[in-house]
């Protein structure tokens, strides 16, 4: 069902808050290393990350790590 212009106008004005599923999908969006996996369960959801070894080129810094670790907790 398409969406009247009013409709349109009061979700743009009136945001309703994000529920945390869809705040982890933008972060995950977002993700600073590769997703190897992801398996969504509806209700529970499965993610294997791919992260290389700090002596690889392309290692990441421990403040990704952090935040990776932060946002799944």
């Amino acid at each position: 069902m398409k969406k009247t212009y009013q409709q349109e106008q009061y979700n743009e004005l009136h945001p309703r808050p994000k529920s945390r599923y869809e705040q982890f999908q933008e972060w995950l969006n977002e993700c600073p290393v590769e997703i190897a996996n992801y398996l969504d369960y509806t209700d529970t959801f499965e993610v294997t990350f791919r992260v290389p070894l700090e002596n690889s080129a392309e290692s990441i810094t421990q403040e990704q790590i952090k935040s990776i670790k932060g946002n799944l907790l």
